[in-house]
Parts: structure tokens; C-alpha cells; sequence
């Protein structure tokens, strides 16, 4: 998938060195010239109640019993911070580990998070999975104040100062069209490969159950002690499994 894209006719170096080489007609802006931060507080705490994690970004928080109301010990959820679709949710205090991400969700978030909203004219999720890249992660941490990893914040003025990379609109949009459609494909496949893993975890733990509760015939003995003096290399589970004795 990645071997099929094609890179760029010309890159120059980018204006900070950590970026490497880019599109040459792509520009560098700092995060303060992309968003803005935003503070609409809940007056009656009765919105959805947001969080963010580095692995799902931001998503919806709800009880495990998936009864009505929030997860939350909070007493009231008044004063939480307002988020709108399309908006950035930041764990200042996570930042460093990719605790961050664009809300799809109408909502409140936390009130120690910091809730940013992007120009017009910019796509949101292109930068979503841009601030979720590896380099980014990496940026990001040694961008944050503190002294110790888990002390490390990431207050506004440090995500102010980090370049961002920013291509056209255009090319904003189809870079999130094809991370969709290949993070769909990949989904599919990681699907397929956990069904196939599933079936042959059935398969070893009926080859231990009929091997342990019906003993092995003595072909099988046979080509386990070829086996063990190296005269046999391939097809030894398949020739176990047939050995296996049925019941009856």
C-alpha cells in the first residue's frame, strides 16, 4: 500500500530541521497560527460528557452498565468545557503520550483539558492524524513543559510554538480520504487475521485435548522420534493431528 505512493516531483528542507524534507510547496505555520483556544463553559452540565485517550482519541464516555448518564464521579458537570464537532481535545497532561485528538461529537470535556478550533479553510482531521504521528508524539513531548515524564504539561503557548505542516486545502481533504480508506482496509484485514488466529487457537487446543485424553497411535510416536533425530522437518502437526485417536 505504502509502496504504491508516489512522492512529490520536488521537497526542500523545511524551515526546522526535526521536519525533514517536504513538499516544497507546502507550508510551515506554528499551531498558534492554526488554532485558536476556545473556554464555553456547560451551564447545566446535562451534555455529553467527552475523554480522550491516545488510542481512540475522542469518544463518547458512558457508564459500563450502558445505562443512561455519564461516566463520571464528578458531582456536577457544570463548568466543563464545551466541545463542537471538528474541534481539538488536549489532556494537557497526557499530551506527551497522544492524549489528544479531533472530537466527531457534540459535547463537554473536562475542564483541565484545552479545547481548540480550527480556521475554516483548514481540515481538522488531516491535522487529527498529523498531531497523532510518531514524529508528532515526539515534538510534542519535547515541547511540553516539566521536568520529569510524568509531570510534562503541554500548555497553549507550547502547542503555539510547534510547526505544523501544512498542505493545501485540497490536498488536506484527500490526504483524509485515503487515510480512511486505508485505515478501512487495514481494519479489515486485522479482522481477518484475528478470525484466522481464532480458528487456530480451536484447532491447538483440540489437538492438546484428543492428544492428552486419547493418547497418540504409533505412526505419530513414530515420526516424533524421526523428528527428534532430525529426519523430520515438515508437516509434523499435520501428521500429529491424524494420529490423534477418535473416540468410540
Amino acid at each position: 500500500m505504502i509502496a504504491d505512493l508516489k512522492p512529490y516531483p520536488n521537497y526542500r528542507p523545511a524551515e526546522r530541521g526535526w521536519l525533514g524534507d517536504i513538499p516544497s510547496h507546502w507550508r510551515v505555520r506554528r499551531m498558534k497560527y492554526v488554532v485558536h483556544e476556545t473556554d464555553s463553559r456547560s451551564t447545566t452540565g446535562k451534555e455529553q460528557l467527552l475523554r480522550v485517550s491516545q488510542y481512540t482519541g475522542v469518544t463518547e464516555r458512558r457508564l459500563a452498565s450502558d445505562l443512561d448518564g455519564p461516566d463520571s464521579c464528578a458531582e456536577s458537570l457544570i463548568g466543563y468545557k464545551r466541545v463542537e464537532p471538528s474541534d481539538l481535545v488536549i489532556n494537557i497532561m497526557l499530551a506527551w503520550s497522544g492524549s489528544m485528538g479531533v472530537s466527531a461529537h457534540s459535547g463537554i470535556a473536562s475542564p483541565a483539558y484545552c479545547v481548540y478550533r480550527f480556521d475554516q479553510q483548514l481540515q481538522p482531521w488531516y491535522f487529527h492524524n498529523l498531531l497523532r504521528s510518531p514524529a508528532y508524539k515526539a515534538r510534542i513531548k519535547a515541547s511540553s513543559t516539566g521536568v520529569v515524564e510524568s509531570r510534562l504539561r503541554l500548555y497553549s503557548d507550547d502547542l503555539g510554538r510547534i510547526e505544523a505542516l501544512v498542505p493545501p486545502p485540497d490536498e488536506q481533504a484527500a490526504i483524509v480520504r485515503f487515510l480512511d480508506w486505508a485505515n478501512g482496509r487495514l481494519e479489515r484485514a486485522i479482522r481477518a487475521k484475528r478470525k484466522v488466529i481464532a480458528l487456530l487457537n480451536e484447532q491447538k487446543q483440540a489437538i492438546i485435548h484428543r492428544a492428552v485424553t486419547r493418547g497418540l497411535d504409533s505412526s505419530v510416536q513414530a515420526t516424533l522420534q524421526a523428528a527428534s533425530r532430525g529426519g523430520v522437518t515438515t508437516s509434523l502437526d499435520s501428521e500429529a493431528a491424524r494420529g490423534c485417536r477418535t473416540a468410540g
